[in-house]
């Protein structure tokens, strides 16, 4: 709630427009807005307006195609890691 506060004190005093989101770089419950569940995040935010989750996001601090080539890498570092990983595991 402190940090809430200080966000709307620097946004009062700001001749710069400032924008603040609660923002999640992926979406553990699936690939869009829709299916995101986690009632708190509902329950106290703005949550058509001031959420950003997954793709949204990778957009809003990066480009348009920042998401997509974030799963690209993390597929090729997957194929490349994955019997390395797994050895760990095991």
């Amino acid at each position: 709630m402190q940090r809430l506060l200080r966000i709307y004190a620097i946004k009062q005093q700001s001749a710069i427009p400032i924008n603040a989101f609660y923002a999640m770089a992926y979406n553990p419950w699936g690939a869009n807005r829709a299916s995101y569940t986690y009632s708190m995040v509902k329950k106290y935010t703005d949550f058509t307006n001031a959420v950003v989750i997954g793709q949204e996001f990778w957009s809003l601090i990066g480009e348009p195609s920042t998401y997509t080539e974030l799963l690209e890498i993390y597929r090729e570092v997957g194929l490349s890691k994955s019997s390395e990983i797994t050895q760990k595991l095991l």
